[in-house]
């Protein structure tokens, strides 16, 4: 059996920034999505509470999700085309039989939405753009890209 591998495209806004969660305290943010491209670090910040972590530790839960479901489906496809190839390979008068059945109804693909109600901000440390909610922009925020607090 061959490996299996499906890109899950991370949703932007209408302004091109992509939703991120904190895996330390679950605070959700958003970053251009170019910029994190552009970004040479295996790692970022949290900008509430400046832990740091490798930037696939900041998948939201709603993304890990649609993830999930779509490897589940993925799964389910492959059992069945297998089980499809062992019903075409059966032999008249073979003393096992297979029914591969009915094909797999697929779950539907989770959609995704992001937190539209952020404000953005040009950071003066590394010069990019970040997406926070006003109140955290007013108590501090660390940098997601050098771990500055600003």
């Amino acid at each position: 059996m061959s490996g299996w591998s499906k890109k899950i495209a991370l949703p932007n806004d209408s302004d091109g920034f992509a939703s991120f969660e904190c895996p330390h305290c679950e605070y959700r943010f958003k970053l251009s999505a170019s910029e994190v491209i552009e970004n040479e670090s295996e790692e970022i910040f949290c900008p509430s509470c400046g832990l740091s972590s490798e930037i696939g530790n900041f998948i939201t839960k709603q993304m890990l999700e649609a993830a999930q479901i779509q490897a589940i489906n993925m799964a389910q496809e492959a059992f069945h085309a297998m089980f499809k190839d062992l019903e075409r390979s059966n032999k008249p008068g073979s003393s096992v039989q297979w029914k591969a059945g009915s094909p797999p109804i697929p779950e539907p693909d989770k959609v995704l939405f992001g937190q539209d109600d952020l404000e953005e901000i040009q950071l003066p440390c590394c010069n990019k753009h970040l997406k926070v909610e006003t109140l955290e922009m007013q108590l501090g925020i660390y940098c997601p890209y050098c771990g500055n607090q600003i």
